[in-house]
């Protein structure tokens, strides 16, 4: 009895001796991962610390960020609202008229909302206003958010942002409409700057909403460029936003301060945060993962020796995606990243809940590049039809030689149509699907066009 005793008491002593090792091993192991990764980070020369991409500082009377949360907060006010007695916020209804009236010009909802709406833009404390809001776009803009929040930060001004920008289209379209062209092109020009106000947030919701915003006054310059065209003084400043655009900078910026804002935080959670973290809804949003399911699957992915190893390979992902946004655009890059995703561990449970759409980040920023791009060549065209009473029979015939679609690196394609002319870049599919928009089953996007008609 005794001997069977001993043996079993030598079988466990050797099995928890074996499980003692393999820990340390695997411990040792992932920490060796967990150092390369971080010196190929070093390598590529990115940012070791949140501290080196939150922007600088700026005193209050250099910031356009106060005067833009100070028009949110008068437009809201009551003071403002007493304008029309029976709405509670000027901004919700600015909002909603904006909207109706940049749907479709051609509706009788958008020619309510445009009478609606300059009614509004005489008023001489919303007049003030916008015109605080316009000058203030001339200089440089940094929000005060509290990085140290990681995933919880709170992004509050992108939405009011939003409003602000739509309203500010809809009064260049308006002036221009009225026939005031000069005062259309600067308030256009200053929604641009405006857009452009998060450029330096290393956030990768700010930096989307930031294009989507820039898009925006956009299309409102397409617009205008029906009817006039900006003057000398103007287009310069034109050119020099649009040149401020075309930089990948701000989505390296996002990929760099995705990785150091919420996945250091993540994984530098204490066991209690981790656990409530697992408990909660949060991480049904993102890609099918495997969760714990209690408690005790938390301790084991808490303490397991692999969680170092999913620290290493969460790194490593955001270091090929900042290499990614930092070159030209590439499918093949992109399709060997997105491969390296497709074989993350099922054990590492953060890498895979915090993947994201990275790869279509690219192709989305991508897009913008390129809308830029034909934006800036179809007034290139429009000033040569201006001052030669002829289009041009090439872009090259403009003097625009450095413009170059960002997808392929080659010219834009550019061709004489029926009272205009049509320019456009062929689009992430890398084909040249003659200027069309979407297509195909699913309504993809195709070409980022310009088809443009003398009215």
């Amino acid at each position: 009895m005794k001997s069977k005793l001993l043996k079993l008491l030598k079988c466990a002593g050797f099995s928890l001796l074996g499980l003692v090792s393999l820990y340390v091993i695997l411990s040792l192991w992932s920490a060796w991962k967990l150092r390369q990764a971080y010196a190929a980070l070093e390598k590529d020369g990115r940012p070791m610390d949140l501290s080196q991409v939150i922007p600088s500082w700026l005193e209050k009377m250099d910031n356009a960020a106060p005067v833009y949360q100070a028009a949110i907060q008068l437009l809201g006010s009551k003071k403002v609202a007493s304008i029309v007695p029976e709405r509670k916020s000027v901004l919700v209804e600015l909002y909603r008229a904006t909207e109706a009236f940049l749907v479709d010009q051609a509706t009788p909802e958008s020619a309510a909302a445009a009478a609606t709406l300059r009614k509004w833009f005489k008023d001489p404390v919303v007049a003030m206003i916008l015109r605080e809001v316009e000058t203030a776009t001339a200089k440089p803009c940094r929000y005060y958010l509290d990085y140290s929040q990681g995933s919880n930060m709170r992004v509050e001004h992108l939405g009011s942002n939003k409003m602000l920008m739509t309203i500010l289209c809809a009064k260049a379209r308006l002036l221009a409409a009225d026939g005031d062209a000069a005062a259309a092109w600067d308030t256009a020009i200053c929604s641009l700057h405006f857009a452009d106000a998060s450029k330096n947030e290393p956030i990768l919701i700010s930096q989307l909403v930031r294009i989507a915003e820039v898009w925006k006054g956009l299309e409102t310059i397409q617009y205008l460029a029906r009817t006039s065209l900006p003057s000398p003084t103007q287009q310069k400043e034109l050119d020099e936003a649009f040149k401020s655009f075309n930089d990948v900078k701000p989505l390296v910026l996002a990929m760099d301060g995705e990785r150091l804002q919420t996945g250091e935080w993540i994984f530098n959670l204490s066991l209690k945060e981790s656990l409530n973290i697992f408990s909660t809804d949060i991480l049904s949003l993102g890609p099918p993962i495997w969760l714990p399911q209690s408690k005790i699957g938390g301790y084991a992915v808490y303490f397991s020796p692999l969680f170092q190893y999913d620290h290493a390979v969460y790194v490593d992902l955001m270091r090929q995606h900042a290499q990614a946004a930092s070159q030209p655009y590439s499918p093949e890059t992109l399709r060997q990243i997105e491969a390296c995703e497709s074989v993350i561990p099922g054990y590492c449970v953060w890498s895979r809940a915090l993947r994201s759409s990275f790869s279509q980040e690219k192709n989305t920023f991508t897009r913008f590049y390129a809308q830029t791009a034909v934006i800036r060549a179809g007034l290139a065209v429009l000033r040569y039809k201006q001052a030669n009473d002829a289009y041009p029979q090439s872009l090259a015939a403009t003097g625009l030689t450095e413009i170059a679609d960002p997808f392929t690196q080659k010219p834009l394609i550019y061709k004489l149509a029926e009272k205009g002319f049509l320019v456009y870049s062929v689009g992430q599919n890398l084909k040249d699907d003659g200027g069309t928009a979407i297509g195909g089953i699913n309504n993809f996007p195709l070409d980022i066009a310009w088809e443009y008609k003398a009215p």
